[in-house]
């Protein structure tokens, strides 16, 4: 064993990078939040957010025991809350003033994100496959490769004017 090249043992602890990738909804890559979750995506990397504080309590020594705030905190960008154990957190931060929703900027709902980046590829896919020799390419491609998929259908357009011709003049009534 070298002073340069540690001994890597296997088990319980792996590289950080790994752990991370495996912990963090992003860099997994799903296009989708798991059953019973919710995701929240802040500005910051370690974004803390206080939601609440509750009340102090008077003991009957006289003594007060001051109330625990109720915090949220952003790990790597995320924070994870389950829907069923976390109600009330999920509805102190949709409610919240820094919520994107609201008008803030500080974290939104990762849903939202993920909505937008399938809408993107939707819009993408359609806009390269609207040209047919392009979509004809394509479909000999994945017909090739033995990928199995359907295309939905396209609404039928009018046969565009060439392009060395006027268009047609259209008839005004006043």
């Amino acid at each position: 064993m070298s002073v340069r090249t540690p001994q890597v043992l296997e088990g319980a602890r792996g590289p950080r990078d790994e752990r991370t990738a495996k912990a963090s909804p992003q860099a997994a890559g799903r296009d989708q939040i798991p059953q019973g979750k919710r995701v929240y995506q802040s500005l910051a990397a370690k974004y803390r957010l206080q939601l609440t504080t509750e009340e102090d309590v008077r003991l009957p020594n006289g003594r007060v025991v001051p109330g625990r705030p109720k915090t949220a905190q952003f790990e790597e960008q995320f924070l994870v809350l389950d829907t069923v154990k976390d109600k009330a957190v999920i509805e102190l931060l949709d409610t919240s003033a820094y919520n994107r929703a609201n008008g803030g900027d500080q974290f939104w709902d990762f849903q939202f994100v993920l909505d937008g980046i399938v809408e993107a590829r939707r819009n993408q896919a359609i806009q390269i496959l609207s040209n047919p020799d392009d979509r004809a390419a394509i479909i000999a491609a994945l017909v090739a490769e033995g990928v199995d998929f359907e295309l939905p259908r396209q609404a039928k357009r009018d046969a565009p004017a060439p392009a060395n011709e006027a268009p047609a003049p259209t008839k005004k009534t006043l």
